[in-house]
Formats: structure tokens, C-alpha cells, sequence
């Protein structure tokens, strides 16, 4: 579940709340509390005028962030495809970015000596920029294969997107899928 800005602030609002309320109940059972204290504070919220109000305004606060939360955890996380719009003649071309990473995976994929690739699109003004995390051969030649990689995908996704590529930055990760287990580094992305 991915939680909006709000949701987040009523979360912590509510925990904040009830840990209030938690120190307080153990303040009174282990009688750090005095009888006459809260005696006196109970009586003050019947007697005193503004009381009552300030006491229903924030149990209907509460109210309404239990059921927001409430109602936040029950619907599912749909992720959101954001897109590339270009704005033809005939009229306006959505391109999602999750369409234009499979087609520069799959195109790297076609580099002989290229094991595994990971790829993440990020939009700019004037194109986009292309991040790689790619797993080769163990005899592969890096800096041939990564420029192999980098020019051949660029043509093919500007030839079928008509998207241009402006920066393409490559990751070579060649450790098994145990040693990134092991050493938790580089699981990013």
C-alpha cells in the first residue's frame, strides 16, 4: 500500500495520540498520577465552558483520520504508468515509460554477450534519459559491449518511438544472484 501525504500525517497524528494516551494510562496505574490531580482534571472538563467543545472537535479528528486510515489500507496500490505525450498533427501520441524500457531492455538483450538487463526511464524536456543495470558474459569486453549496448538501443528506440535519447548511463553487475544476496549492495532500482 502507498500511502498519499495526508494519510501520512493523520498516521502519525493517530500514533502520536495514542501513545499520548498510552503513557498516561501507565502514568496512572503505577500511580505516578495522583488521585486528586485527576480528580480535578475530569471535574475541570465537566465545569469549564470550552471544554466540551475543544473535546468533541478533537474526537471528531480522531474520528475522521481512524476511518480515513481505515479506508486508506483497504484500497489496493495500482501503480501509475506516467507517459511521454507528443503532439503530432493528426493529434496527441501517449507513450507510457514502461513501453519504451521493455523495447530498450529487449534491444539490449539483443547485444550478444549481454546476460541480464534492468532498465529504468527517466523523462526530461527534451527527451529522456536511459539507466541500465546489465549483467554480462564473464569474457565480455565492458567498455565494447557497454557502447555496444548504449548506440544500438538509442537507434531503435528513437527509430520506433520517435522518443529522443539524450543520456544513457550504464550499471555492469556481474555478481550472482546469492552474492547480491550476501552483501545487500546494489539491490537499487
Amino acid at each position: 500500500m502507498r500511502m498519499k501525504v495526508i494519510d501520512r500525517i493523520f498516521l502519525i497524528l493517530t500514533i502520536l495520540v495514542l501513545l499520548a494516551l498510552s503513557l498516561l494510562l501507565l502514568a496512572v496505574a503505577w500511580h505516578y498520577v495522583g488521585e486528586t490531580f485527576l480528580h480535578d482534571w475530569v471535574y475541570n472538563l465537566y465545569t469549564v465552558w470550552p471544554n466540551p467543545l475543544i473535546l468533541t472537535a478533537i474526537a471528531l479528528a480522531l474520528i475522521i483520520m481512524a476511518l480515513r486510515l481505515l479506508y486508506a489500507g483497504t484500497i489496493p496500490y495500482r501503480r501509475v504508468s506516467r507517459a511521454l505525450i507528443r503532439k503530432l498533427e493528426a493529434g496527441t501520441v501517449s507513450i507510457t515509460l514502461d513501453t519504451i524500457a521493455a523495447i530498450a531492455k529487449r534491444h539490449a538483450l539483443a547485444i550478444e554477450g549481454t546476460r541480464d538487463v534492468r532498465c529504468a526511464i527517466v523523462p526530461r524536456e527534451d527527451g529522456v534519459r536511459v539507466l541500465y543495470r546489465i549483467s554480462l558474459e564473464d569474457d565480455a569486453v565492458i567498455p565494447e559491449k557497454t557502447q555496444a549496448i548504449q548506440t544500438h538501443v538509442k537507434e531503435r528506440v528513437e527509430a520506433i518511438t520517435g522518443v529522443t535519447i539524450k543520456e544513457s548511463c550504464v550499471l555492469v553487475d556481474n555478481r550472482k544472484p546469492e552474492e547480491k544476496k550476501k552483501t545487500g549492495v546494489g539491490d537499487a532500482q
